[in-house]
């Protein structure tokens, strides 16, 4: 039997460690068939990404140092626990990135890596690492489950982009791809295809790239080497991206950041940096998470979110969709986290008040008057940012930030357990809570707000307001906020500082573009209003993940895994965090247990059905 897994990265990888723990596990070994001369069947492994293996496209490990994870090394892991919600597959733990880092990277060959070896000394649990760093654990798994894998198991690797898979009923599927060192494609069949490719990127307008406007894109992906020393840059967004060119520009060009005889951060220039002004829809950065040593600070305690109190309403509620989250969750936690939020900031002495979407978004419904009065509110903004990170566990603000993570994780735990009410109560969560959760709870390192603040009082940064806009010129750029009066500026470049990615409609992956166009997939339906789609998720089935036909066909050859199918996986965009019962780890153990259950079944219909490759000019 043959499995085709689309997409290298760690989702890929995860489906692999999955299959090779059941094929490890005696109580699934004896589920194997016997073929009619006494043997069992094998299994073939072929696993497809143009990137390393195991890294893939986001982790990459020749990308700069300056890029790091949005999630400290311990609250990163491929492995499973007691906690993640299996799809039948037996547990098998490992170590998280911190853990690997502290005891097993260290004794690897990239250890002998000057730059690597320093980030491994520079690591610490509770750190964000550089995404190269974590590309290089998820490449270690692989190597480690593909050394584990019994002698009837063969991995195969292919360092190609999967252009189309074709094949309904119960014929084979025929896996057509193209490899990075090839210029014809060739072909696989397998009785199972799994795609795992994580994000993919939108397609771009043929007139969103030229020599000085850089597309949305992840910041490794772009040449940002371009940008010549002292040239004017315009970036829309202020997010994880923003912050990767920040890294990049300053420190990664050769300027350091030391702190003053009174301990104010100063930025001292190398002379090839940019500069830059910057704008998103509030005109704000992302909260900062403090980083603050081996002993993690606690988040309030409420009763809405007490171990026991959530374990018995998921239970209670488990597949039976009869709660609203408007009604049933909401309410509460908006008292709850008000609480919290009015006790600490009496205890701080602060006149300020309990406001959600002001939280959310400062600038709400306010326009500036000149770029003074802009600035003095950004200098407001910044006081209590510095506030929450000298004093998280007093921060009426950082009270709230990590509450607003608590009510993301439950939310999610209890979508995937079949809570809510209906497919337009989920995507009232998808389009309004989780992105305000997000912008609260998933904000950049500490030192990497500091470094802005440093860089912004020196003038090398500025911030331009909410709103952006960006208008092309003959000389290069204007931007402005419409809500800052005498906002223009001039810039010479344009940045798109957030990701393109996950529009199916218009998606720049051929292989899930065709699927799309013949009709062997479609978007997941909203529930409300009746003909509403979900245009960054394809309709599969709930509990296989199958992906289902326009005219309603069930593909069961296929199976569709990770942000691609996010409607029915919520937060599988992720990563996945020990013993935190998410989706991530779920969704590939699932696709394992539909290989599994193929092997059991027919364990030979590629193999039957003649020559298992070709090459071809398709």
């Amino acid at each position: 039997m043959r499995v085709a897994i689309i997409g290298g990265g760690p989702r890929g990888t995860s489906v692999i460690e999955r299959l090779i723990a059941r094929a490890n596990d005696p109580n699934f070994a004896l589920t194997r068939p016997a073929r009619d001369d006494g043997h069992a069947p094998e299994l073939h492994i072929d696993i497809f990404d143009p990137y390393p293996i195991g890294a893939g496209q986001v982790w990459r490990n020749d990308q700069s140092p300056w890029f790091i994870n949005n999630t400290s090394a311990r609250n990163n892991t491929l492995y499973t626990d007691a906690d993640v919600p299996l799809d039948g597959g037996p547990v098998v733990t490992g170590p998280s990135v911190a853990e690997w880092a502290e005891q097993i990277a260290p004794s690897l060959p990239l250890a002998d890596d000057p730059d690597f070896a320093r980030e491994l000394r520079d690591v610490y649990p509770w750190q964000k690492p550089s995404r190269r760093l974590q590309g290089e654990y998820f490449h270690w798994v692989f190597e480690q489950v593909r050394a584990q894998a019994p002698d009837w198991v063969h991995i195969t690797t292919h360092r190609a982009t999967v252009t189309d898979v074709r094949g309904t009923g119960i014929d084979p599927q025929v896996v057509t791809y193209l490899p990075t060192d090839a210029d014809q494609t060739q072909t696989l069949l397998a009785d199972v295809v799994v795609s795992a490719q994580g994000f993919v990127p939108d397609r771009l307008a043929d007139d969103s790239v030229d020599g000085t406007a850089l597309p949305a894109r992840l910041a490794a992906d772009l040449p940002l080497e371009r940008i010549p020393a002292g040239a004017s840059v315009a970036v829309s967004g202020l997010g994880a991206t923003f912050f990767d060119f920040i890294g990049t520009f300053f420190e990664g060009r050769g300027g350091r950041f030391e702190p003053d005889a009174e301990g104010t951060l100063i930025y001292h220039p190398s002379g090839r940096e940019p500069r830059i002004f910057a704008g998103s829809r509030s005109g704000l950065p992302h909260r900062s998470q403090r980083l603050n040593g081996p002993d993690q600070y606690a988040a309030p305690s409420i009763p809405l979110f007490a171990p026991e109190a959530t374990a018995a309403l998921i239970e209670e509620h488990r597949n039976r969709h009869d709660l609203t989250f408007v009604d049933d969750l909401w309410p509460a936690f908006l008292v709850q986290a008000g609480m919290v939020f009015r006790t600490r900031a009496e205890h701080l002495g602060l006149d300020v008040d309990f406001d959600w979407e002001r939280l959310v978004d400062p600038t709400l419904g306010r326009d500036f008057a000149n770029a003074d009065e802009w600035n003095a509110f950004i200098d407001e903004h910044f006081i209590r940012e510095f506030i929450s990170l000298s004093a998280p566990d007093a921060s009426p603000w950082t009270g709230v930030h990590q509450l607003a993570g608590h009510l993301r994780a439950l939310t999610e735990r209890a979508r995937i357990a079949g809570v809510f009410t209906s497919e337009a109560e989920q995507r009232y969560i998808e389009r309004d809570l989780l992105p305000a959760a997000n912008i609260l709870a998933s904000g950049p390192p500490s030192f990497r707000f500091e470094r802005l603040a440093a860089l912004r009082r020196q003038g090398f940064v500025q911030l331009i307001g909410p709103e952006l806009r960006v208008r092309a010129e003959d000389d290069g750029y204007t931007a402005w906020s419409p809500r800052v009066a005498g906002s223009e500026v001039h810039a010479q470049y344009w940045l798109a500082g957030h990701q393109a990615w996950g529009t199916l409609s218009k998606t720049e992956d051929a292989l899930l573009a065709g699927w799309l166009q013949r009709g062997e997939a479609t978007l997941a339906p909203l529930g409300w209003p009746a003909d509403a789609r979900n245009v960054h998720s394809l309709a599969v089935t709930p509990q296989r993940l199958h992906p289902i036909t326009e005219d309603g066909t069930v593909l069961t050859q296929r199976v569709v895994i990770g942000c691609v199918a996010g409607q029915y996986q919520p937060g599988a965009g992720q990563a996945a965090v020990p013993h935190s019962g998410g989706s991530f780890l779920a969704g590939t153990d699932t696709a394992a247990q539909v290989v599994w259950e193929r092997l059991i079944d027919q364990p030979h219909a590629a193999e039957n059905a003649g020559i298992a490759e070709s090459n071809s000019l398709v």
